[in-house]
């Protein structure tokens, strides 16, 4: 979208994880009222505030910050606390959007899936499978929709090529060790 409206340079590199950052703190902040208090949300949204520019200085976050943007936005739908059976459009639209948090960067699965988890334990006993199946739908909804796109412009193997293959080639050419990360880190 900024690409599209501000073309090709700084301003809409930076429009791009701006704008997505100023969801979380939005977001952030209602979660923060809706489970604790008004000072809560205000004081963990002026805490991330101040960490967002720290972030940007360092070079990192650019993709996170639309996954983030989406996991907060969902966050705040499920923090929602209602009486009886929860509504459906909102844990469909939490699972869409963690759906579209899939499709920044990869690590939105296990995020996704921990919410799913925090969700579905803030649901009366009775309603969780239906909430659980139900946030799901949106989830898978998001990934048949990818697959349909990439089907239609003949993109499926290229697509596996570039997110599996050059990912094990070039992001994991060492494997998966866990104790290799470590000695690097040290």
């Amino acid at each position: 979208f900024c690409f599209a409206v501000f073309g090709n340079g700084p301003v809409a590199c930076h429009l791009s994880s701006t704008i997505p950052d100023l969801m979380v703190l939005l977001m952030l902040a209602v979660i923060g009222r809706t489970l604790a208090s008004a000072r809560v949300g205000d004081i963990a949204a002026a805490i991330y505030a101040t960490l967002q520019p720290a972030v940007r200085l360092a070079g990192h976050g650019y993709t996170e910050a639309p996954l983030t943007a989406c996991l907060f936005v969902a966050g705040a739908i499920i923090a929602r606390r209602r009486d009886g059976p929860p509504p459906i459009g909102g844990v469909l639209s939490a699972g869409v959007l963690v759906g579209v948090a899939t499709l920044f960067k990869q690590p939105a699965y296990p995020l996704g899936a921990a919410l799913a988890v925090w969700g579905a334990s803030r649901v009366a006993p009775p309603h969780r499978l239906r909430w659980t199946l139900t946030f799901t739908a949106g989830v898978v909804l998001v990934q048949v929709g990818l697959v349909a796109w990439l089907r239609a412009h003949g993109a499926i193997s290229t697509f596996a090529e570039r997110v599996f293959a050059q990912g094990i080639q070039r992001g994991y050419a060492d494997g998966f060790s866990v104790a290799g990360r470590i000695r690097e880190w040290i």
